[in-house]
């Protein structure tokens, strides 16, 4: 035979109830509220902040060679120069090409050379 629940009994059941539905109630909200913001994110626009076409060719007072020894931070021995060899526009497109330093000065400066970052070589 089933017993009757107390009073207290009852009302704790009833507030076990009252809090999975208000937490029911809190997660689909949360989840709502995720959905809508990735629909917002997904519906908005993205703005162009720089765009060149070169049409008017390498433009120096917008593009800017890295001039460097230092390897671009990867502790390897890369020297970047200034060198139309190595970038320039061609059909209003920008090509970057990589040069090997014996390529460009010969097997003996790699041993024996001294470099002038701006170009200038012995």
């Amino acid at each position: 035979m089933m017993r009757m629940k107390t009073r207290q009994e009852k009302q704790k059941c009833i507030n076990n109830i009252h809090f999975d539905l208000l937490l029911m109630m809190l997660l689909g909200c949360m989840l709502f509220d995720t959905v809508f913001s990735l629909e917002k994110i997904a519906q908005r626009e993205e703005t162009l902040i720089f765009s060149d076409d070169f049409t008017k060719g390498f433009d120096c007072s917008t593009w800017k060679h890295e001039i460097t020894l230092g390897g671009g931070g990867n502790r390897e021995f890369q020297m970047y120069i200034n060198s139309r060899n190595n970038s320039y526009v061609k059909n209003n497109i920008l090509h970057l090409k990589p040069t090997l330093t014996q390529d460009a000065y010969g097997k003996d400066f790699i041993h024996n050379g001294t470099m002038d970052l701006w170009g200038k070589y012995d």
